[in-house]
Order: C-alpha cells, then sequence, then structure tokens
C-alpha cells in the first residue's frame, strides 16, 4: 500500500508540473481533466467578441435529444481472401497479395470535429411564418438558412447503403434504418440527409436558430494538437494533450448534475432543515456517527442553475463527426446512394465503430491521399506496421476477430475484439465457433462494483461507499444469443430496411 501511494504521488507531481507549465493552474483546484480543460477554453476565449449562452431548462429538454453517438455496427458479415490459401501454401509472397482488408481510424475524430463552425448568441425560437421558410430553403436549396436545432419529419431515400439520420425507439435505443421517421436533429444532420436524398421538414413543434456562427474551439484544439504530435507518446505532455482533446467535447454534453447530498450530525437540526426546503429528498441512511442525505433539487428555477454546460455544442460535434465518416464513406463506395442494390452492397464497407473503418484495399485506395497520421481529420492504420487482413468475422457491435499478414513473418497474426469479455477468453477458435451461431457463455477474471447507498436485496451485507468484488458465475454473459446472419435489404412500397435474421 505503501508503494501504491508513493507511485500515485510520483505519478501526480509530474502530471501537476506539466498542467503548471502549459496553464499555469495547479489540479488539485479541479476535478478532472476535463474541468480542468473546460475551465482553460473558458479563459483562451475570454479575448473573443462572441457570446456562449447556455440553455433555460425548456431549451435543454429539446437539445438533449438531438445528441446521438456515432454509428458502431458490422455491414458484412465475414470477409476471406481469395488469395488467403495460396499465401498460406508459400504460392505468392506478402507483396503479391491484392485482395485484403485494411482497418484504419479518423485522427482524434471529435477534435477534428471541433474545429468546424459553432452557432454563437441567444438561440431564437423559430415562429410559424419562419419555420415555412425553413422548409421552403430545405426543398430548394438542400441547405439550412441557419443552423439550429430542430424538430423534423423525414422520408429517406430508399436506395441507400446506409441511414443518414439515427432514431430512437420508444426505449432509447438507437437504430441506423430507411424507415420513416421524426426526431429532434441539428443543421449538420439534416444537411446530410438533403445530400443524400431525404425529404425534410420542420414540424410544428418548431425549434431554435442562431443568426451568427463562429470557430469557437478551433484555436484552442489546435494549440493542443500541436502539443499533442510534439510530445513524445507516453509522456505527461502527450496524455494530458490528448485528455484535454477529448475531454473537452465530453463537457459539451454533460448531463446536468440536478443530485444533491450531505453528511449532517443528528443533532444538527438547522442544516438539515436546509437541506429539505430546497431538496426533494430521496435517502437517508445512518453512516457512522453521521446521516446521510441524498436528494434532487425541488424547483425548477433552482434545476435551471445545474445547467452550465452549452448541450447544443455537443450535438453539434457530435454531427460534425458523423459527417466525416459520412463523407469518407460516400467516397470510399461510389455507389453509396445507387438504385443498383448490388453495387451498392459491393462497394460497401465491412464494419465501422465510431471513429474506424474496415474495408477492402481497393475501397482505402480511394482515400490514400488522405492518409497522414500527423493531420487531424486524416486517416491513419490502427494495426501497425506493414500488414493485410486476410480474413475477418464480425459477430456483433465491438466483437470481432481479425486474421492478418505482416511482412517477414509467414505465420498470420490475429486481432480480438471484445467488450466485456476477458483477453484469455478471446481466440480464433471462440469466433469460429460465434461464426457457426453458437451460444457461448463467457465469465470475466475479475470485476468491481461500488456500494453506493442504495442496495439491493443482494448487497445488505456490505458497507456504504465500499467495493464489491465480483467473479466467477457473478460475471456470466452469452455471447451471439441474438445470432446475426448479415444484412438483409427488405424492399416495399413503405420501407426499406437493412434486416438482420
Amino acid at each position: 500500500l505503501r508503494s501504491d501511494v508513493m507511485g500515485l504521488c510520483e505519478l501526480y507531481n509530474k502530471v501537476n508540473a506539466e498542467v503548471f507549465k502549459s496553464d499555469k493552474k495547479n489540479l488539485c483546484n479541479y476535478f478532472s481533466t476535463s474541468h480542468l480543460t473546460f475551465q482553460c477554453w473558458k479563459d483562451h476565449i475570454k479575448t473573443e467578441k462572441f457570446y456562449i449562452s447556455l440553455p433555460t431548462l425548456k431549451q435543454e429538454e429539446f437539445f438533449r435529444p438531438s445528441c446521438y453517438g456515432g454509428r458502431t455496427y458490422p455491414s458484412k458479415k465475414s470477409f476471406v481472401s481469395n488469395q488467403r490459401e495460396a499465401y498460406l501454401r508459400g504460392e505468392i509472397s506478402f507483396d503479391e497479395i491484392t485482395d485484403y482488408l485494411r482497418d484504419a481510424d479518423v485522427n482524434s475524430l471529435y477534435p477534428a470535429s471541433m474545429t468546424d463552425e459553432f452557432p454563437v448568441g441567444e438561440p431564437i425560437k423559430l415562429k410559424q411564418k419562419k419555420k415555412d421558410e425553413f422548409n421552403q430553403y430545405f426543398l430548394e436549396q438542400g441547405k439550412s438558412p441557419y443552423m439550429g436545432v430542430f424538430h423534423v419529419r423525414y422520408f429517406p431515400n430508399k436506395d441507400l447503403q446506409h441511414a443518414i439520420l439515427p432514431r430512437r425507439d420508444s426505449e432509447g435505443s438507437l437504430h441506423w434504418d430507411l424507415k420513416d421517421g421524426e426526431g429532434f436533429y441539428n443543421t449538420i444532420d439534416i444537411e446530410n440527409a438533403l445530400r443524400f436524398g431525404y425529404f425534410v421538414e420542420i414540424t410544428d413543434k418548431g425549434g431554435y436558430y442562431w443568426e451568427e456562427t463562429k470557430p469557437v474551439f478551433k484555436d484552442y484544439i489546435e494549440k493542443l494538437y500541436h502539443a499533442k504530435q510534439n510530445a513524445k507518446k507516453g509522456t505527461p505532455a502527450y496524455s494530458l494533450a490528448k485528455l484535454k482533446m477529448n475531454g473537452l467535447y465530453g463537457k459539451m454534453i454533460q448531463r446536468p448534475i440536478r443530485e444533491n447530498s450531505e453528511f449532517i450530525s443528528p443533532n444538527d437540526e438547522n442544516k438539515f432543515w436546509d437541506f429539505f426546503n430546497t431538496n426533494q429528498i430521496r435517502e437517508i441512511e445512518e453512516i457512522g456517527n453521521k446521516l446521510y442525505i441524498a436528494g434532487d433539487v425541488r424547483s425548477d428555477k433552482d434545476y435551471e442553475k445545474c445547467l452550465t454546460k452549452p448541450t447544443y455544442m455537443g450535438s453539434f460535434i457530435l454531427a460534425y463527426s458523423r459527417r466525416i465518416m459520412l463523407n469518407y464513406m460516400a467516397l470510399m463506395n461510389p455507389n453509396f446512394d445507387s438504385p443498383d442494390e448490388q453495387k451498392r452492397i459491393d462497394g460497401d464497407f465491412c464494419y465501422t465503430d465510431t471513429d474506424s473503418l474496415q474495408a477492402h484495399a481497393s475501397q482505402m485506395e480511394r482515400i490514400k491521399h488522405l492518409y497522414d497520421k500527423k493531420k487531424l481529420r486524416y486517416w491513419s492504420d490502427d494495426i501497425k506496421g506493414s500488414y493485410k487482413i486476410l480474413r475477418g468475422i464480425w459477430i456483433a457491435p465491438k466483437l470481432y476477430m481479425l486474421e492478418y499478414a505482416v511482412t517477414g513473418n509467414p505465420e498470420l497474426q490475429y486481432h480480438f475484439k471484445g467488450k466485456g469479455v476477458s483477453k484469455s477468453e478471446l481466440n480464433r477458435q471462440l469466433f469460429e465457433l460465434l461464426n457457426a451461431g453458437a451460444w457461448i457463455p463467457t465469465y470475466r477474471d475479475f470485476q468491481m462494483k461500488k456500494i453506493h447507498t442504495r442496495k439491493n436485496s443482494k448487497q445488505q451485507q456490505f458497507d456504504n461507499f465500499s467495493i464489491l468484488h465480483i467473479d466467477g458465475v457473478d460475471t456470466k454473459r452469452i455471447l451471439n444469443k441474438n445470432h446475426w446472419n448479415g444484412r438483409k435489404f427488405k424492399k416495399n412500397k413503405i420501407d426499406s430496411i437493412p434486416e438482420k435474421d
């Protein structure tokens, strides 16, 4: 324990020295690097001549549903190079392989998304007359006159390989399909949809728009990216620059914290009633010689004070990131929106995960001029060195196997991905069985769970604010319970849906 504490102290001192060197701040004054970078960004833009408003409670409820994550799903079930067997038999060399995949990702996707234009000033509520003007502009110009967030009804182009707009079902799950629908979207998403043949119109729920835009993050992000590029990987300077870039994006979609909690001495009645008057109490627990009290702020007026981040900025950052990936998908597949279904499928990627694509080398060739590991928004290979993927199996999001050849080594190498699965269980045999349709139980070697004041019936014997160690049967998970046989395109007069068996 002494060694752990001393090691942590050494690490803290190294990081804090770098924080003070770069920002003239003490890390002790911040809860996290995200908290730190948010304050550094605010300091950075203090001299700029623009105003970034915080949303009202009503606006927050409108902006929050427009925040959608990136695409993470397989588009093909498997791939086997037609040269794999010849390579294994030694009949062709590494350099002679032409039928293979590449695995690449965009350099710092979210920071890259933050170098664009963002709305500034107070949001303006869309009135009926203005709504009609916006809808007409969508129809005639294929874009929006101003940046905004709106509730829209949309009708997709059914001759698309992938949906442009994500949608949420009644349970909040995200779907990428070509069903007609409606939802909250910002103008980046709307313009993406219009570009690929969607019909989009703002509904009577309306929306908000801004008349002015500025590159509010650009200088700060480019400064951090430059610092990261000039630092040695693994150093405090490198790690801080990376954490601060990604942390700033995270702050923009941080949810308001409505919950309050306090430890109060049982005989301190005044403190108890002060808490009670402003909070709806959810729980009271005796811990040691004090009462732990937790609750939510009572009034919407007090809750509005909890809105300390411009949620709409996070919505636009996410939309810009999806636009970057969408542009690359369309560039790699010239038949992305072709009526010829087979051509669309043949030119499609195999798998995507927010900022990465696994696709055939012939498709990647179309973006080879955009490969540069030192530039924001450009591409770099996820697998290091000279490699060629000869086989891939995609079971589900974040569950796949890649088999690849490398120069100077005749043996095939493997890259396994299995979120929530112990690395020791990931192997070729497992993916062969999953690919054949088997259900596989898996167990984590070890995991931890925090025990707070809310405890279920199986946790009553544990102390509040302790850590529960879990292993064995309690970590059981069934892989491939819902077996996926690949995409099937179902077409009729109403819907065109990439369906799963």
